[in-house]
């Protein structure tokens, strides 16, 4: 949400050059302030006649996305809905026992679908994109140079034989292969 707020500025490219316009220019970059800005609501009680989808440009913001799940969780458990705010929202679906409960779900795949495509679409809008970096040890199972992290994963890959550890399953590798060294 950091990034995604901080790239409101309209970007400037070129020379300053005069245009003219009827209308006044947009406070920001319109992407990010569609993606930031109010969804429409889009079910019955909120809209009779059917027409917010007309109401909306682009894709859908973060909040419709995020609060079209915490409506349906909220239905199904008679939960509280949170504060109707990105953050509120993202954090509510986050916290550990209402987690644990929407993974056991048989939606939980449309759930995740939607919520990485929501992730891919905000990376794509800020042109903000995860770094891949190579980890100087070798795979704990095919022993080849080839791990690699990706930020904000849990897990460390192997190019060589696709397994994926976690950072301590590597550390508890390194230690055995030292242990197994020393013991030579």
């Amino acid at each position: 949400m950091i990034v995604l707020n901080g790239s409101t500025q309209r970007e400037t490219v070129g020379a300053g050059i005069r245009q003219g316009t009827r209308t006044p220019p947009l406070p920001g970059r319109e992407d990010v302030l569609n993606l930031l800005g109010p969804a429409p609501w889009a079910y019955r009680l909120v809209d009779p006649y059917g027409e917010a989808h007309a109401d909306q440009h682009g894709p859908i913001p973060v909040i419709g996305i995020l609060h079209a799940w915490v409506r349906l969780v909220c239905e199904e458990r008679r939960w509280n809905p949170p504060q109707p705010t990105i953050e509120a929202n993202a954090l509510w679906l986050a916290d550990e026992r209402r987690h644990q409960w929407i993974v056991r779900q048989p939606w939980v795949g449309d759930y995740h679908s939607e919520l990485d495509a929501l992730i891919r679409m905000v990376r794509a809008t800020t042109r903000v994109s995860p770094r891949r970096r190579p980890v100087p040890q070798p795979c704990p199972r095919c022993d080849a140079l080839l791990l690699t992290e990706v930020d904000h994963e849990l897990y460390v890959g192997c190019g060589g034989c696709e397994a994926r550890f976690t950072r301590e399953e590597l550390a508890l590798g390194a230690r055995l292969t030292w242990a197994l060294l020393n013991a030579a």
